[in-house]
């Protein structure tokens, strides 16, 4: 079966795809000083928003498209999130993560 949406929806999804994917890495990372409930949950919850918004996404998009624009938006917010918790990149990190970007979007360009 497939389903048409707009693509405001469809960025919409992606977002929520890409978000429950970094919300399921903030969890590992709270279970990596010891598994709690807490991050279990919050592991259990991102992963489960993840795939919920994927299979919407997979039923109206291209899966190569999809899957970059899951990689691109997930990257984003963990880095976003890394920064705001003090592990940051220094200056080449940033460089090498932004020619990792630059050739996501140039493979999804031609995808």
């Amino acid at each position: 079966m497939t389903y048409t949406l707009s693509s405001f929806t469809a960025l919409g999804l992606l977002a929520l795809t890409a978000s429950g994917y970094a919300i399921a890495t903030i969890g590992m990372k709270l279970a990596s000083g010891g598994i709690s409930t807490l991050s279990l949950f919050v592991i259990a919850g991102g992963l489960l928003l993840a795939v919920a918004m994927e299979i919407i996404l997979l039923r109206i998009g291209n899966m190569s498209l999809v899957y970059l624009g899951i990689v691109v938006a997930e990257t984003v917010l963990v880095l976003a999130y890394a920064h705001s918790v003090g592990h940051g990149l220094n200056l080449i990190q940033m460089f090498g993560a932004g020619l990792v970007l630059i050739g996501v979007v140039l493979l999804g360009a031609h995808a």
